[in-house]
């Protein structure tokens, strides 16, 4: 039997999460455009049917709700469309991550362990996924969507301090609240 070591943690782009969740988010904008074609086609039978006899400001406010709630329903989920579609263009090809005993290199970009102030999971915001950022000495923090990796945050909080003697983990207290 031979005894192999692990040299580092290496973790390839994945786009599987993100193409999903581009397609969960078009089939959403979807079902909003059919319900909005739905409610337009409900008010303007029941303006037919009960016009009128329903005149005035209160059933034209009536409307003007219905129909604006409908589109910011619909304005809502475009955003997301976009937003979804922005993270999934963001995610790369080759190695997103990779640890090991010189330093970490994170989309690209490497910091050896000295250069390094730490390793962050932070919230993603308004629809956005969560990321892993590396805070370096010199230069601006790089992040990578948690999402475009196939590796759990744990796993890689366990690997920085392993590779790290115990200096660096990931401060996942973002990721509990």
């Amino acid at each position: 039997m031979t005894e192999s070591s692990v040299e580092a943690l290496a973790v390839p782009y994945d786009t599987q999460a993100a193409d999903e969740r581009v397609a969960r988010r078009r089939q959403q904008l979807r079902m909003r455009l059919i319900s909005l074609g739905i409610t337009v086609v409900v008010m303007i039978v029941f303006y037919l049917w009960q016009g009128r006899s329903m005149s005035g400001g209160l059933f034209i406010a009536g409307y003007v709700l219905v129909f604006a709630v409908a589109l910011g329903w619909l304005a809502f989920c475009w955003i997301g469309l976009r937003i979804a579609r922005q993270e999934r263009a963001e995610v790369g090809q080759g190695t997103a991550l990779r640890i090991d005993r010189v330093g970490v290199e994170l989309a690209g970009t490497f910091a050896a362990w000295p250069q390094i102030v730490g390793l962050a999971a932070v919230k993603g915001g308004f629809l956005r996924a969560e990321r892993l950022q590396l805070n370096r000495t010199d230069g601006e923090p790089v992040s990578v969507a948690f999402e475009a990796m196939p590796v759990r945050p744990a796993t890689i909080d366990q690997t920085a301090r392993a590779y790290s003697a115990g200096r660096h983990g990931v401060d996942l207290s973002e990721l509990e609240s």
